[in-house]
């Protein structure tokens, strides 16, 4: 089955029992041409699902949503990283560091960043790049997603930051709206 998007994000972790990110994909009214996926915020879950939901799927595109929870904007990542932090997942288990003992140092975003950007920006969304998608399982999930996507013929593939509630609202902004942020991406992207 042949899809055109592939939406995902993360479920808890930490402090955050609830993550946005799997509220605002879970609401997401995807057409039937465009698929959504909670991730378990563990390593565990990234391995058995990405590989799985790429090859079932074949998507033509991908987006994968994370909460930045500092964060005062939308991140959209350029790069991916062959590293993780010391950070243990929701399972306990250690992320691997380096990634891939074989991979590349850094793997780079392949969506339309630009587009994704004016879109935000046409909605008064606060929006910058990054090229640090952290230690944790956003990075994680991303490094792999850019090595898997290629064998899958995913045309382009990345991952986009959600700013946490708090920080948002402390640089000015309001309540943020994340269901109209990953609507927006997706408008882009299928």
């Amino acid at each position: 089955m042949a899809i055109d998007l592939l939406v995902t994000g993360f479920g808890g972790f930490g402090e955050f029992a609830t993550n946005p990110t799997e509220e605002a994909v879970k609401a997401l009214a995807a057409g039937p041409r465009v698929a959504t996926h909670v991730f378990r915020t563990a390593v565990a879950a990234v391995e058995e699902d990405l590989p799985r939901l790429l090859s079932q799927l074949t998507p033509r595109r991908v987006v994968l949503f994370g909460l930045a929870a500092t964060s005062p904007t939308v991140r959209l990542e350029r790069v991916a990283r062959n590293r993780s932090s010391d950070s243990p997942d929701v399972d306990g288990a250690m992320l691997p560091s380096p990634i891939d003992r074989a991979g590349e140092e850094v793997l780079c975003s392949t969506l339309p960043l630009g587009e994704i950007e004016e879109a935000l920006t046409a909605r008064s969304v606060a929006t910058s790049y990054s090229t640090d998608a952290g230690g944790y399982l956003c990075n994680y999930s991303f490094y792999r997603c850019q090595q898997l996507a290629p064998a899958w013929g995913v045309e382009n593939s990345g991952f986009v930051h959600v700013p946490g509630e708090e920080a948002y609202r402390a640089a000015g902004g309001g309540s943020f709206d994340y269901l109209a942020v990953v609507e927006a991406v997706v408008a882009v992207l299928a």
